[in-house]
């Protein structure tokens, strides 16, 4: 192995003559193909498997032995949910992506902020709470729409649909490791949330989630593509399960930084005082700088970590 690392800049021209050497096919036709990363035969048995069995355990939990005044609705509100994730993803391959030949730089980034605006906005239509049951079938949901991505069901679909929805997403410089990677963030995405979400909901502070979340939402779904636009201070930063450097941008960062003053002063209400100051000087350089050192596609579950973590040690006292 050569023992110079390999840079990878996004958003550079190296990348988009790279881009049209690996260009995918949106596949508007049966006989177009899209680039793909094969998995060896036993993990492509082990996903489809879990997935399986964790649906006929879901079905038969779901049908036999829970209930809940609540359940149409939050069957509806799941409904609009993951159907408008797969409206947004195959949209942006489909019209963004194909039609207009926008970079997935940018494609990848509006399906970030859209994804994450999704059940907010849901959740305001349909006002219902999460249930236990409900949170299982995140999980399997989560789960299943990785499952999707997979070559064999991608080739599975003649239609095209789940290769015009995945072009949208998969970054030249990402492959080999595009499904990796989308599945850790999603993983740790989820394992970040988990527990701050039961102790802000054990403090009767909710909508101090929103903070990180909103964070990842505006800011990290805006350095990628301000970067790609606009970087011209540029550093490098590592990622698992390669050799590769990627780069990154200052004015980038930026975004994270002015993105959590901004949620912070419009969510003041929700601190008091003290707290309000001690956020403001600790969240916003701390999520920026979080964002920047960490692995390539990792930096979701790490803001969402570092900010919740700030916002808990800062209101801790209040309950002690």
């Amino acid at each position: 192995m050569n023992n110079q690392l390999e840079i990878i800049s996004e958003g550079d021209e190296e990348i988009e003559a790279e881009e049209i050497k690996l260009e995918i096919s949106i596949k508007r036709n049966d006989n177009e193909d899209v680039i793909v990363e094969p998995l060896e035969t036993w993990k492509y048995i082990v996903i489809y498997g879990i997935t399986f069995l964790l649906f006929i355990a879901l079905c038969i939990y779901t049908t036999l032995f829970y209930e809940s005044e609540n359940s149409n609705e939050l069957f509806i509100k799941k409904i609009m949910i993951y159907g408008g994730y797969t409206i947004v993803a195959w949209t942006n391959g489909k019209f963004l992506r194909g039609r207009l030949e926008m970079k997935v730089n940018y494609t990848r980034k509006i399906n970030h902020v859209l994804v994450w605006l999704i059940p907010p906005i849901v959740d305001a239509i349909i006002p219902v709470d999460e249930t236990f049951l409900s949170a299982l079938w995140n999980i399997f949901m989560g789960i299943f729409g990785q499952m999707l991505w997979t070559l064999p069901v991608r080739n599975f679909d003649k239609t095209g649909f789940l290769n015009t929805a995945f072009s949208a997403m998969d970054r030249p410089e990402d492959r080999p490791n595009t499904l990796k990677w989308m599945a850790l963030q999603n993983i740790g995405t989820g394992l970040s949330i988990f527990p701050f979400s039961y102790l802000f909901s054990k403090w009767n502070l909710n909508n101090f989630l929103l903070v990180p979340l909103l964070i990842v939402t505006f800011g990290d779904g805006l350095a990628e593509p301000i970067g790609v636009r606009f970087g011209k201070h540029k550093y490098k930063v590592k990622a698992l399960f390669t050799d590769k450097l990627y780069t990154r941008s200052y004015e980038g960062s930026s975004c994270v930084f002015f993105s959590a003053i901004g949620i912070l002063g419009i969510l003041h209400n929700e601190f008091e005082t003290l707290e309000l100051i001690l956020n403001i000087l600790l969240i916003p350089i701390i999520t920026t700088l979080v964002e920047a050192f960490s692995p390539h596609t990792l930096d979701n579950p790490l803001i969402i970590i570092s900010c919740a973590g700030i916002l808990a040690l800062t209101h801790l006292p209040q309950e002690l």
